[in-house]
């Protein structure tokens, strides 16, 4: 049962914070019917970054391979809908005591809620690289130029140049240029694509340009974005550009761990700071799972995956459904995580 108003109960067995891929997967799989489950989310509607999303998505049917991001977001908004659980959309929690307690805010109420356990997936969010020029109206992060141009329909400007070769920075290169922009090029600091090569494929296919050991100086302008200085090997190259488009990577949305006293480790290819977990996604000194960007930044199929195991992990731990059964659930859930990282699934 969505819910957008409503005040939610004072006390659940189990809370799951977020509602992107991750957190909505582990609320419909801890939903068995048995266990009271509240699903908290701040945006509007359940998806998390699935909404801004049009292209198609990889990997096995499982994991909606074939359809659009968007689509999958009212997919899963669908099944929660239908779900024995409850989900709150609009709420924000910004605050967690041991208990634990889950301190939410919403536009018409405050609240402190209960729980038996916790499932925390809070995604990610854009990594903040800051250069001459970048306070200039046309200087946009991927999320938000995202929202404008697939959500809203609104063109940001007519010539954009993306910072980034990584999937963000391709997928958002061809979905501009499919939009009717004007492609100037991706700048890749680094000397190799970070991206897949399908979607790299894709963006050259276009005639699109990858400036790969390259580096933006500055933007300049008179009131906003009119010119990028970039730095191309030994070169420098003006690009005359009205929007510059910074996708430089995610880094995991972990502030609510600092209110359990957890201990974080800093690994750069999961995107950062990030929580010690075991197997079954439970952190390792707080009764308490991690899934999908919150632990690291991989692909959403693998979010969704990481979102079904921590739901069974939460179901067995709070004794919901038979031991056995559920160890088999997730194993198999542990082995489907373990293909989809080595591209067999």
């Amino acid at each position: 049962m969505l819910r957008a108003t409503s005040v939610p109960r004072t006390e659940y067995d189990l809370v799951v914070v977020g509602g992107g891929p991750a957190g909505a997967c582990a609320a419909l799989q801890a939903a068995d019917g048995q266990a009271r489950v509240a699903l908290f989310d701040d945006g509007d509607r359940i998806g998390g970054q699935l909404i801004r999303q049009t292209h198609k998505f990889f990997g096995s049917s499982d994991n909606y391979s074939g359809l659009r991001g968007f689509q999958i977001a009212s997919a899963l908004q669908e099944r929660i809908r239908f779900a024995p659980l409850e989900a709150f959309c609009g709420v924000t929690v910004w605050a967690i005591e041991h208990g634990p307690t889950v301190w939410l805010k919403h536009a018409d109420y405050s609240a402190a809620v209960k729980c038996r356990g916790l499932i925390l997936a809070c995604g990610a969010r854009e990594k903040a690289l800051l250069f001459p020029g970048w306070t200039l109206p046309g200087v946009l992060y991927a999320g938000a130029l995202q929202t404008m141009v697939n959500l809203w329909g609104v063109l940001p400007g007519k010539r954009v140049l993306i910072l980034g070769s990584g999937n963000v920075g391709l997928i958002v290169a061809y979905q501009l240029a499919q939009a009717g922009m004007e492609v100037a090029g991706i700048v890749e600091k680094a000397r190799a694509i970070g991206g897949f090569q399908v979607h790299a494929n894709r963006v050259q296919r276009l005639g699109i340009p990858i400036f790969l050991d390259s580096e933006l100086l500055e933007v300049q302008g008179y009131g906003r974005a009119e010119r990028a200085l970039v730095r191309r090997g030994r070169k420098r190259l003006g690009l005359a550009v009205d929007t510059v488009c910074i996708a430089a990577g995610m880094r995991p949305q972990v502030e609510l761990l600092r209110y359990l006293g957890e201990t974080l480790d800093y690994d750069e290819a999961r995107g950062g700071t990030v929580p010690l977990r075991d197997f079954s996604l439970r952190l390792k000194t707080n009764d308490v799972f991690v899934c999908g960007d919150m632990g690291g930044i991989e692909e959403a199929s693998i979010a969704m995956e990481e979102g079904r195991l921590a739901g069974l992990a939460a179901r067995r731990a709070l004794g919901f459904g038979q031991t056995d059964a559920l160890t088999a659930e997730i194993n198999d859930a542990e082995k489907g995580l373990q293909a989809l990282r080595s591209g067999e699934k």
